[in-house]
């Protein structure tokens, strides 16, 4: 924020820019974040997070103020903004605001605020916000939706050559981080082409980037805001880092489309939306269609702990689900239906 002038200081200031919620509301705020957006795009060290958060090191121990790293405040905010997305009505409710739309105008408004003054200078953080401000629909004509945001970061993506493994030397934290982000982005490309049911920009013969698996999570040490206790809270960190690496397969078999309308003749047809939605699925007996052999594989693979059936719910007598491994349960198989 050193860069920022007194001028726009003054101006993000008044724009409420740097305002926050109440501490317990942001935290329930956080929690929500992690919960629920986080497993859709990785891109984030949770463990690490909760240390700078609270400025502490890996060992719990106060860590001096000249260690400690900062998180970039434009993602700071950019995560409160996609929080309001899945944020329980009663929450938002706490948090000042009448509505879900009111929450999500106002903490988008905050971010791209903070983005159009250049507050922020590093790409990847850059790429990071962006993935965030997809969460973003846009108005009714307004062209800079989730597809245009999503854009920008696949564009940051490119330019750090992320698609690619790199021969320059990189510690372990920086190997990962540069992994986390290439998935984030694989991820946010499919789900948002499927919601406005356009082709991925990403296809899987450009890039290299090997998978990421459990052990690239770090999801070993707790939060210290979690209501759960430590073996509850290990184990839904792990189940939802589990869901990640399981729906980055996923997303890989189903990325084995067969041939669709180029991204110039969608863009250059008034229709072509309409239309795309319009193209008849492949079935199981289309020779063209070699990925549901994949997903066959995918699902009979598929860990206990992900899959949809009347005993993982909980009931009669089992354990509890918590709500957010269920979402993510049943987004699982939503997907592959």
């Amino acid at each position: 924020m050193s860069r920022v002038s007194a001028e726009d200081y003054s101006y993000l200031k008044q724009k409420g820019s740097f305002s926050l919620p109440k501490r317990d509301v942001l935290e329930d705020l956080l929690e929500c974040y992690f919960d629920y957006i986080h497993p859709t795009m990785p891109f984030i060290d949770e463990t690490e997070f909760w240390e700078i958060y609270h400025g502490r090191d890996a060992d719990g121990q106060p860590s001096p103020p000249s260690h400690r790293t900062r998180i970039s405040w434009l993602i700071f905010q950019a995560m409160l903004f996609a929080a309001t997305t899945c944020a329980s009505p009663e929450l938002l409710r706490r948090a000042g605001y009448t509505s879900r739309m009111v929450a999500r105008r106002e903490a988008f408004f905050k971010v791209r605020t903070l983005y159009s003054l250049d507050i922020e200078r590093d790409n990847m953080v850059l790429l990071q916000t962006f993935l965030l401000m997809s969460y973003w629909r846009g108005d009714a004509g307004e062209d800079k939706d989730a597809w245009h945001w999503s854009g920008l970061a696949l564009s940051k993506a490119a330019g750090l050559g992320l698609h690619l493994q790199t021969s320059t030397p990189l510690t372990r934290r920086q190997e990962t981080l540069r992994r986390r982000c290439w998935w984030s982005c694989v991820l946010r490309d499919r789900l948002v082409a499927l919601s406005e049911q356009r082709p991925p920009r990403i296809q899987l013969d450009e890039f290299d980037v090997p998978l990421l698996t459990l052990a690239d999570y770090n999801v070993g040490l707790r939060s210290p805001i979690c209501k759960l206790s430590s073996g509850e809270e290990l184990g839904k960190r792990t189940t939802l880092s589990m869901f990640s690496v399981q729906l980055i397969r996923l997303m890989l078999c189903s990325g084995r489309n067969p041939p669709s309308p180029s991204m110039d003749s969608q863009s250059a047809s008034p229709g072509a939306a309409e239309t795309w939605g319009r193209v008849s699925q492949p079935t199981r007996d289309d020779k063209r269609f070699t990925g549901f052999a994949d997903l066959d594989y995918w699902m009979t693979n598929l860990p206990e702990v992900l899959q949809h059936s009347p005993r993982s719910h909980g009931s009669h007598g089992g354990d509890a689900v918590l709500p957010c491994i269920l979402v993510h349960r049943s987004a699982l198989h939503i997907y592959y239906q």
